[in-house]
C-alpha cells in the first residue's frame, strides 16, 4: 500500500478546516450546521451582526491558534472566505 500523496493530504486538511469553520460559524450564528455551507454569507445567510462576526473571528483564531489581522477579518464574508484565511495562515 502506498503512502497518500501530498496533494491528497492537503485536500483532506482543507476539508477538515472547512468542516471545523462550518461548525464554528453554526455555533456563532446559533443555527444548525446543516444550514451552513461554504458559500453561506455570514450576515445575509447566517444572520450574524458585527459583534457576532467578531466573536466568530475570535473563535476561529482560538481554534487554530492564529491571529487574523483586522484587514483579513473584514474581508471575510462567507464560510469559504474564513476557510481560505485559515488555510493561508497555516500554509496548507
Amino acid at each position: 500500500m502506498s503512502a497518500p500523496s501530498p496533494t491528497s493530504s492537503v485536500v483532506v486538511q482543507r476539508a477538515e478546516i472547512l468542516e471545523r469553520v462550518r461548525q464554528l460559524a453554526a455555533e456563532s450564528a446559533g443555527v444548525a450546521i446543516e444550514a451552513v455551507g461554504p458559500e453561506s454569507e455570514l450576515e445575509r445567510d447566517l444572520g450574524m451582526d458585527s459583534l457576532t462576526r467578531i466573536e466568530f473571528a475570535m473563535a476561529v483564531e482560538e481554534a487554530y491558534g492564529l491571529e487574523l489581522s483586522d484587514e483579513v477579518a473584514e474581508k471575510i464574508q462567507t464560510v469559504a472566505d474564513a476557510t481560505a484565511a485559515v488555510t493561508a495562515l497555516l500554509k496548507v
